[in-house]
């Protein structure tokens, strides 16, 4: 089985299924699910690069040491003269430099575009855990919704069954006839179709469900049902121009582009510092030793005097700072290229941020219009399942009596059934909807239970 550890593993119960509660699902599939990894890596990696950016500021610095041995004919300074011998040579040297890049305009633009850039990550990583826990609710639910389904097809059919056992008692004691035993068979029949049907439906929400959570598709598992209050009431109505602000306002992917538009503003001023000059600033500091240098000898070749290791690395240490300024005459329209990319990047980060406005318009607009739907429904489903249930009822008695046939009856049946499956999507679906405006504004929060 494949679970993540943590607070995100389920319950083995026996030997045959792995129990996984709602919650459970939600931390698994926020664990495992390889569209959330990949944005939180890319959240990671942008956040390199900004602070990449931002040390650009700092001088770079490095430390340079080198030991070598000279063979043969070389000129010797402290001399003043070829010497044939071998000579050993060490140095070190530390160096730092600091580059302004269009007299620092390309540094600071792209550090702020690394800003942004990790903004966006960080916001479209907050988008897609909300993807994720939408995603299982969905199927969540769908899964809830096809198991209470099955309950109603399997009590119809007990009830069908029961009225087999009737039927037959009747056309045993003359008072109905043998059709009417047929006609019932076919009923039962029917209902179990229906069973099985409401069989495969589950199961397949279940294949839905595993692999959304990516699980072991060989391993049992009970999903447990989260608690939904028998009586639904509708809360306080939503007002869609409050809702279509509210989603302006806190959808994560809308602020992502956002972020996009600024960091690609940035990137254009970037590439139009390229033509302003590059200063560069420069210092160095350090000092070498020679084998050549440890005795100063005298015109008669008599040794004046010896130096030691760090007495010659003192005589010889020194250091150097520099400044250059370098201007750039012609690149073969580089530049000129770099800056029309730059610009169409930055056109393409607006439209997409439009694109997104319009897609939340459209979508929270058919959320508040489902809802409202969603609403109705709960009161129209149940005065259908009311009146269904006294038909069903009335039909039985009269059916009881001798008054009514079984086709009248069969069809009672049938109508309660069908009133009583409305009435559990209807219920199911209204709870959706609320939290697919939720999902739509962007105030769904993944840290916290759903139901």
């Amino acid at each position: 089985m494949v679970a993540p550890a943590g607070p995100a593993v389920a319950q083995t119960t026996g030997a045959d299924s792995t129990v996984i509660s709602f919650d459970q699902a939600v931390n698994i599939a926020l664990d495992q699910n390889t569209n959330l990894k990949r944005a939180s890596a890319e959240a990671r990696r942008a956040e390199t690069n900004m602070w990449a950016e931002r040390l650009d500021w700092m001088p770079s610095a490095d430390v340079t040491s080198r030991l070598s041995r000279n063979f043969g004919r070389s000129f010797s300074q402290e001399e003043g003269r070829i010497v044939n011998e071998s000579t050993d040579f060490f140095s070190i040297d530390g160096n730092a430099s600091l580059t302004f890049q269009g007299l620092g305009v390309q540094n600071w633009s792209s550090m702020r575009s690394a800003e942004y850039q990790s903004t966006s990550a960080d916001l479209s990583l907050e988008r897609s855990r909300q993807d994720v826990v939408f995603r299982v609710m969905n199927n969540y639910i769908s899964l809830l919704e096809q198991r209470e389904i099955l309950v109603v097809q399997k009590e119809e059919l007990e009830a069908r069954r029961q009225q087999l056992r009737q039927i037959e008692e009747f056309v045993d004691a003359g008072s109905r006839p043998i059709s009417a035993l047929y006609e019932q068979q076919a009923a039962v029949a029917e209902a179990e179709s229906a069973v099985l049907t409401a069989e495969r439906d589950v199961q397949l929400a279940e294949s839905r469900l595993i692999q959304v959570l990516r699980l072991d598709p060989m391993t049992a598992y009970d999903f447990q049902a989260p608690e939904l209050e028998e009586d639904v009431e509708p809360e306080t109505p939503y007002q869609l121009d409050a809702l279509m602000q509210q989603a302006y306002n806190q959808r994560s992917d809308l602020r992502a582009n956002a972020a996009s538009v600024r960091a690609a503003e940035r990137e254009v001023t970037s590439a139009r510092s390229s033509y302003l000059p590059t200063v560069s600033l420069s210092a160095g500091y350090g000092s070498n030793w020679s084998s050549t240098a440890t005795e100063l000898v005298g015109p008669n070749g008599q040794v004046i005097e010896t130096f030691s290791f760090f007495d010659i690395l003192d005589r010889r240490r020194g250091g150097n700072v520099g400044i250059s300024f370098r201007y750039n005459l012609f690149d073969g329209l580089r530049r000129e290229q770099q800056v029309e990319n730059a610009q169409v990047q930055k056109l393409n980060a607006q439209y997409d941020l439009e694109d997104t406005r319009l897609d939340i318009a459209l979508e929270v607009r058919e959320a508040y219009l489902n809802y409202q739907t969603a609403v109705k429904q709960l009161d129209v489903t149940e005065k259908q399942l009311r009146a269904a249930r006294q038909a069903r009822e009335a039909a039985q008695e009269r059916y009881n009596l001798g008054a009514a046939d079984i086709v009248e009856l069969t069809n009672a049946n049938r109508n309660f059934v069908q009133a009583a499956s409305q009435r559990i999507r209807a219920r199911y679906n209204y709870v959706f909807q609320k939290k697919l405006i939720a999902y739509y504004v962007g105030s769904l929060n993944p840290n916290e239970s759903l139901f």
